[in-house]
């Protein structure tokens, strides 16, 4: 009588722990619905830029550390508004500056090499470029909501369409 409900818990706590890790897969999946519209890949990027008429928008950030950013992250960039925006106008690069992540030392070299190009002193910052990667405008978050921001960056866009 013993050993079939000691087989009847295992499979239980089994069946709970394969359970638990397809929720787990499923919420991260989820969580990063949105990060394959940030390219870490410039010449991806510059390519992408080319091929729709659109201009990068370049994210500088310290994604786990930067107050700032983190709100940014939050407020607008995990937003559908704003994503519906980026798929419609532009492409979009991150360029991060972690203290706790690891990167491979290519993409270390590729954001710090934008860092300096485009003068970056602070964080987050914001460059819109065209595909040449030639400066159109410049810019950091001021804690907007989505909506502001969304209609701060359409006006940047509109106004310089290269």
């Amino acid at each position: 009588m013993k050993k079939p409900i000691v087989l009847l818990i295992v499979f239980a706590c089994l069946g709970l722990y394969v359970y638990r890790d397809e929720i787990n897969l499923t919420s991260a999946s989820a969580q990063d619905a949105g990060s394959e519209l940030w390219l870490e890949d410039f010449q991806l990027a510059q390519s992408r830029a080319r091929a729709t008429n659109r201009p990068i928008l370049i994210l500088f950030t310290g994604s786990d550390w930067c107050p700032p950013c983190m709100n940014l992250e939050r407020n607008v960039f995990s937003t559908k508004h704003f994503e519906q925006f980026a798929r419609e106008n532009l492409v979009l690069y991150v360029a991060d500056f972690p203290r706790r992540k690891r990167q491979p030392p290519e993409l270390i070299a590729t954001n710090q090499r934008l860092q300096q190009t485009y003068r970056i002193r602070g964080y987050p910052t914001l460059v819109l470029v065209n595909a040449q990667g030639r400066q159109l405008d410049q810019f950091g978050y001021g804690g907007q909501n989505a909506n502001a921001f969304v209609n701060l960056l359409a006006q940047k866009v509109r106004g310089n369409r290269s």
